[in-house]
Formats: structure tokens, sequence, C-alpha cells
């Protein structure tokens, strides 16, 4: 289905809507003859919303994700919580098109190539690769949509003013200028993070997703990435963020979605970080398919979980 303008006041600021969102896993066969879950990968469309319709699983598999709805707003940054196993990480995949959906639909509604980016909590990077900070910085330019040919492919050639201009203003708000020429593996924790949020800043995208970004990082330098995210999202650019770090979710996230394989609440984040929310989030392993569960209260009401 191709994307139509939003036409609603509800929706002129989002980034991406998340309706239904079922991905399964698929019961396969190790070398050793036990059964695994691995999350099916078949190709996905490349329009802005995609649909799958329920179909048949094998038997003992199990979803992911549960019907999951959220949205990401533009100006906004959102903390995504919930236990290990609940689907965050799946949710990205959906988000980004890297898994199918099995049944519900996503919409991205600034779907150019490079729009959305992801920092994921590890990134696969030989630290002792002789590769400066503006260079990781700069990569980014090669996702922006200047950069493709008419075949699709990457152009990698010379930077243009242009993409100059886009690498000095991400290195500038991500606090990086004075550390351009420093090779990668010569930085702390925070700002290595800081780095792969910048090369978001300089692809253009209008939607980040960070997985888990205040890992391994001290007070200092989550007090840095906190005030980079409310910066991005001055600047109009929407963030949806893992974390764990609860305690200091109401500094910087104006709304929280919590999840443990379906979405269990949804809102603004003074209202919603409840102890009756957490309680329901937390509680017990990730959950099955199937388990009944009682309604849960939001800042939208009430919601039954099934």
């Amino acid at each position: 289905m191709m994307l139509t303008p939003a036409d609603t006041t509800e929706e002129s600021d989002l980034a991406v809507r998340v309706d239904g969102a079922t991905v399964y896993y698929s019961r396969t066969r190790t070398a050793g003859n036990r059964t695994a879950d691995t999350a099916e990968k078949r190709a996905t469309p490349k329009d802005a919303s995609h649909k799958r319709t329920t179909r048949t699983h094998p038997h003992g598999s199990a979803p992911a994700l549960d019907h999951a709805s959220t949205s990401i707003r533009c100006g906004h940054v959102k903390a995504l919580i919930g236990p290990n196993g609940s689907g965050k990480s799946t949710l990205f995949k959906a988000i980004m098109g890297l898994v199918p959906l099995h049944h519900g639909n996503i919409t991205r509604f600034h779907n150019a190539p490079g729009s959305i980016a992801y920092v994921p909590q590890h990134e696969s990077v030989d630290w002792n690769f002789p590769i400066s900070v503006e260079d990781v910085v700069a990569s980014g330019r090669y996702a922006h949509p200047t950069r493709r040919g008419i075949f699709g492919g990457r152009w990698l050639g010379r930077h243009t003013s242009t993409d100059r201009e886009a690498i000095e203003s991400a290195l500038h708000i991500a606090n990086l200028s004075d550390l351009r020429a420093r090779q990668i593996g010569q930085l702390s924790g925070g700002q290595r993070k800081r780095v792969f949020v910048a090369r978001g800043i300089a692809q253009g995208a209008n939607t980040l997703l960070l997985d888990e970004p205040f890992a391994g990082v001290d007070n200092t330098s989550r007090e840095g990435l906190t005030s980079l995210f409310t910066t991005l999202a001055h600047e109009g650019k929407a963030l949806l963020v893992a974390t764990h770090d609860i305690d200091h979710l109401p500094t910087f996230c104006d709304e929280v979605v919590m999840l443990n394989r379906t979405v269990i609440a949804d809102g603004p984040t003074n209202s919603t970080l409840t102890d009756e929310n957490l309680l329901a989030t937390f509680s017990g392993v990730a959950r099955g398919v199937g388990n009944t569960e009682q309604p849960v209260k939001t800042s939208g009401g009430e919601r039954n979980d099934e």
C-alpha cells in the first residue's frame, strides 16, 4: 500500500505509526537436533506501508511482537522499555523493514532513503582501525538520497558542499568538533555513542532509533547524551530510545511505550510510568502467546492485552 500524505491534525507530526504489528518466530531445527526460535527474514516491500495477513504457523511458534501499536512523533523523545526478550529489537527491525509483518501495518511518514537512522547498542567496529571521528560521521552521507544513482546505487565520490555542511553541522550538534581528527579507539564510551548519533544526523535522518545508548557510560556521558537527544527533538527529529535506565526517563523523555511482546502502556511519561504499569511490564518472563491479562490502565484509559 502506498503512503498518502497525512491530512489530519493528529497525524501531522507523526514520523512512524505502528498498528497491530505482529512478528512471529518460526521453529527451526539446529545441527544438534534441538529446536530454536529464529525470526523469519523474508523480503519486505519497499513502499512506505507494508502489510501481512495472519498465517498458520508451526506448532510451538511464538510471536516476538503480538499486535503491538504505538507511534513516534516528530519533536519528541520516546522511551521504549521492557524486559530482555520483550521484542524491543524486533520492533526496531520492523520499523526499518528488516523483518516481515505477519499482521498489522507500519507507516513511515518520511520514507525517503536514509530517513531512519539506527544506532545499535554495540557497533561492530574494529576500534583500532585508523579512522577518525570525522570520517565515521561523514559515512552517514552515503545513505542520503542525493548520493543515490539512477539504479539505486550510492555515489561514493568526493563530498559535495552540501555533504560538508551536513557533516560540520552534525559534528557541532553532537559536540564533536574538537574531536574530529581523533582516532575512534581513543574515545570514551559516551563519545563513541555520540559519534554514531552524529552519523545519523549527517545522514539527514528524520527518525532515530537508539538501542541502549546509556549502556556502559558514566553519569557525565549520560547527561551529555540526554542533552543531545533533547536538542534533536527541539529540531524536529523523532527519537525512540530503548533503555533500561528507567530512573532518568522523566529528565529527557516526554513519552514512553512499555513493551512485553505487546504494548502494555503507552503515553506521556509522567502519567504512564506508574508502579502498576511497571509491574505489568516486568513481572515474570516475557509473555507467551495466548496469555490472558487483566486490563492495564494507560493514559488513555483501559486496554486488554489479549
